[in-house]
């Protein structure tokens, strides 16, 4: 047999080497297309449910939301099991299925439950499910730098961190979202920005308000109203209505009440400023600093080599961008400089060409002149084509009027009107 395969490889040299490429060839394929990870992802088929409860105890939280929900995914087909974890203002429900089941068929599943188990949940809460990933799905860590990282000034501390979380949240984030293969970015740390209104109790009793006053008209004056399209002419102007807040001065001239022909503004019984949300932890780097960091998330069964890679150029495009951005002043400067020297040249040699060539300079002026004189011949000559085409028509006219006149007469006269005896 051995001997056999070696006679049939030595005459056979050609065919030989060229499955031996052929082989070579999707290996190198398949070392660059198979997932290499540092550790093998072995996590089961599951599916988490988060559901946020703002200042509900754990207590409240299992009775009115952990319980309900879990009721509602007993029986699902290919389920495993079910786990549930209630915590201050959060439920966690995580519904394990067989490992033959479809991931995105399981969350099909769960999202049908959830939507039938919503009538049963308090008012305003929105259960969602977590993103489709694992816990080996975390392949990238960053966190983000400031002007101030050395700064020891409590105030510009908390400005510094306030600002790189909104950076993070409303910048990185939906950057980092769009390679392939990343499902999610969370980010930590920092101060969370808000708008807060500060009622003062004492000036609610003056007034005879409620804090229910208060949040109602600043949500009622926080939006847009689309009116209708408006037609005039040939034109037609769209009608809306402008309301969206854009600073602190717009939620402090928000009216409250009227009061005996005085409206009451937000401003009369509250303080308005920029704050940030309560927060339950930091962190910090290396034991010196609190930063603001962001978490990569990868899709479940990705390539996480390709999606390391992908987010690496994905962040230094944006350093070249921001590298850019900061050149971008100084070449704008520089080109303004050179432009103005390429002007002043010009216009030195215009006022030399001018000086040096009067002679050049009249003859122009005697030929725009002649010009002249020939557009208004032309001009001249369409108003006489136009008097005879007007006198033509005036004709014809005259010839129509006798023609309507004596139409006229020959119509009969209406009778007149009988006068009604007393």
């Amino acid at each position: 047999m051995i001997a056999t395969l070696v006679e049939f490889s030595l005459r056979q040299r050609i065919l030989v080497l060229g499955l031996a490429c052929l082989l070579s060839l999707v290996g190198v394929f398949a070392f660059q297309s198979i997932p290499i990870d540092a550790y093998p992802d072995v996590t089961n088929i599951q599916v988490q449910v988060l559901t946020e409860a703002p200042g509900l105890s754990p207590v409240e939280v299992e009775r009115f939301i952990t319980y309900p929900l879990e009721l509602q995914m007993t029986g699902l087909p290919g389920l495993a099991e079910i786990r549930s974890l209630s915590k201050f203002a959060l439920s966690q429900i995580t519904v394990v299925f067989n490992d033959d089941v479809d991931i995105y068929f399981a969350r099909q599943l769960v999202l049908e439950r959830i939507m039938a188990a919503k009538e049963r949940l308090p008012e305003g809460l929105e259960p969602v499910m977590a993103p489709v990933t694992t816990g080996l799905g975390e392949v990238y860590h960053y966190y983000v730098e400031g002007p101030h990282t050395t700064a020891t000034d409590p105030k510009v501390v908390e400005e510094e961190l306030t600002d790189q979380r909104t950076m993070q949240d409303w910048v990185l984030r939906p950057l980092l979202k769009s390679v392939p293969g990343v499902i999610d970015v969370n980010g930590m740390g920092g101060f969370v920005k808000q708008y807060q209104v500060l009622v003062d109790p004492a000036k609610l009793r003056k007034f005879d308000l409620t804090l229910h006053h208060i949040y109602e008209a600043v949500a009622k004056n926080n939006a847009n109203v689309g009116g209708n399209v408006l037609e005039r002419y040939a034109e037609r102007s769209i009608v809306r209505g402008l309301g969206l807040i854009k600073s602190v001065s717009d939620i402090e001239s928000i009216i409250v009440k009227e009061s005996g022909g005085t409206p009451v503004f937000v401003r009369d019984v509250a303080e308005v400023l920029i704050g940030h949300a309560v927060r339950h932890g930091a962190v910090v780097l290396n034991g010196e600093r609190e930063v603001v960091i962001g978490t990569v998330l990868m899709i479940r069964g990705g390539n996480a080599r390709h999606v390391v890679e992908a987010v690496k150029a994905k962040v230094a495009i944006g350093r070249s961008l921001e590298g850019l951005a900061g050149m971008m002043k100084s070449s704008i400067t520089e080109l303004q400089g050179m432009m103005g020297g390429e002007m002043g040249q010009s216009m030195q040699q215009l006022r030399q060409s001018a000086a040096g060539g009067e002679g050049q300079m009249r003859a122009t002026l005697d030929l725009a002149k002649e010009m002249g004189s020939g557009i208004a011949r032309q001009q001249e000559m369409r108003k006489a084509r136009g008097a005879m085409l007007f006198q033509e028509y005036k004709k014809k006219m005259g010839m129509v009027q006798p023609e309507v006149a004596a139409t006229a007469q020959a119509l009969p006269k209406p009778p007149e009107k009988q006068k009604i005896a007393e």
